[in-house]
């Protein structure tokens, strides 16, 4: 991820400060493990780069940072992985995921965003 010149990461979603960067970049690692091995929409685990889902982790990260549910986040996943692979996924079918997610919104709510 890019760094600006102020000592700001950028990430899709905005700035975080330095303090925060470590913290950051351990919350969108462990949410990009859980897309890349359990919601993998093009089916090809292992055998893509690791970061393939990060810019969707970060996505979910900012989402986990506003508070979001599992229901909004199955939503966006579901609607992610259409878009991906050209085929409409039901919610339902990510809801497991996305409860897993929901697991890091204290972690995530904890980053300066």
């Amino acid at each position: 991820m890019p760094v600006c010149a102020r000592g700001w990461l950028r990430t899709l979603e905005g700035n975080v400060s330095d303090p925060s960067v470590a913290k950051y970049k351990a919350v969108v690692a462990d949410v990009n493990a859980i897309l890349y091995n359990e919601w993998a929409p093009i089916g090809c685990v292992g055998l893509l780069p690791d970061d393939e889902y990060e810019a969707y982790a970060t996505r979910v990260v900012s989402m986990l940072v506003s508070g979001a549910g599992h229901d909004e986040i199955a939503d966006y996943l579901a609607k992610a992985a259409a878009s991906i692979t050209g085929n409409p996924l039901p919610v339902t079918s990510v809801l497991p995921v996305a409860r897993k997610l929901v697991g890091f919104r204290d972690a995530a709510r904890t980053i300066a965003l």
